[in-house]
């Protein structure tokens, strides 16, 4: 397991290579989440994006009004993991129980699948990474309706594997198109 000294170190490497490459922008995403504590994936990833000119402007915040004050500031909004949007982050089984009794996931799976159709009308590109079929601690029936939300309102889902791009394609049946891109590597980013 890496220290959190190490992980700080290869986020400090990966923000120095995004800051050093001078290729021009014809392609603005904001994602959600625009960082993963302590895993670099997203930033090693859109710094490879960088190279070929699509730059992240930022985190993108799944409601509609987002979408309506950033319509011109971005061309593209890109989903990694969103079962963290409905999930969210509960503290403590009193906030739980709130969380549960206010109907709040449900509430959040309505708003997400409102955001998306709002991006659509505003002429914003939806993009999915397809990191999981399913989220690694289990999927509620809410966690598939929402996954099936994002499914038939994106534009491109992208999945590591040519299995993966069936296994979406059979589960979920995208309304976009559906490709496999190779997982990038963490190669210099921790030490050996």
């Amino acid at each position: 397991m890496n220290s959190p000294r190490a992980i700080a170190d290869a986020e400090v490497v990966v923000a120095d290579q995004v800051r050093t490459q001078c290729v021009p922008v014809w392609f603005r995403v904001a994602s959600f989440p625009d960082r993963t504590a302590g895993n670099p994936h997203l930033d090693l990833f859109f710094s490879g994006l960088g190279a070929h000119g699509i730059a992240l402007t930022g985190r993108f915040e799944p409601h509609p009004r987002w979408i309506r004050k950033n319509a011109t500031a971005v061309d593209a909004i890109h989903l990694h993991w969103p079962e963290k949007i409905w999930r969210g982050k509960t503290r403590g089984r009193l906030h739980g129980a709130v969380r549960a009794l206010t109907l709040a996931r449900y509430r959040a799976v309505f708003r997400f699948a409102l955001t998306l159709k709002a991006a659509k009308k505003a002429g914003i590109k939806r993009i999915w990474t397809v990191h999981n079929i399913e989220p690694h601690e289990g999927a509620s029936w809410l966690d598939r309706l929402g996954y099936r939300i994002a499914a038939r309102n994106i534009d491109l889902a992208i999945c590591y594997s040519h299995a993966a791009v069936q296994q979406v394609r059979d589960r979920y049946n995208p309304a976009g198109e559906t490709v496999a891109m190779a997982h990038g590597n963490y190669a210099g980013i921790y030490p050996e």
